[in-house]
């Protein structure tokens, strides 16, 4: 397998254990089940956003360049989201602290800025690419607007 279906396919089990994190927190946290149960389904749509990329770079409308994409930070939150995934089966988890995780996950991935290593070469994939931004962009946005309402200040 090359470094570059590698790592999509690395983002693409990212993407499907972020969903499973959510979908335990939808378990958990039944007064916000629609929220947490909506949050995993637009995870497996990123995932399947990425297979679309694949096929884009296929197809030679589009590159990915490893060189921009830092593996070690994938598997680093993967680690992360499967000791969260553990505890939020095992124990009682609240709104506040799953929150707190959601946006640690999803920060890192705006942070890691991990479209920037696609590249458009029709307008086509390039419009693609911008609305995948967009995409994560407002789904970060809407855990942010939920944090905001169940944040406390001591």
């Amino acid at each position: 397998m090359s470094p570059q279906k590698s790592s999509l396919t690395l983002l693409i089990e990212h993407e499907e254990a972020i969903s499973r994190l959510y979908n335990a927190y939808a378990e958990k946290l039944t007064e916000h089940k629609e929220f947490w149960a909506t949050l995993a389904w637009e995870e497996l749509d990123h995932a399947e956003r990425i297979r679309k990329l694949s096929q884009y770079i296929e197809q030679g409308h589009a590159r990915f360049n490893a060189d921009k994409f830092n593996p070690i930070v994938i598997r680093t939150s993967m680690e992360y989201i499967a000791k969260e995934l553990r505890s939020a089966e095992n124990e009682d988890i609240s709104m506040k602290k799953a929150l707190a995780v959601a946006l640690n996950i999803e920060k890192a991935i705006i942070d890691g800025q991990v479209f920037e290593a696609f590249k458009g070469f029709t307008a086509e994939a390039r419009e693609f690419i911008r609305a995948c931004v967009k995409n994560f962009e407002e789904h970060y946005q809407a855990i942010q607007e939920m944090w905001s309402t169940h944040r406390t200040f001591s």
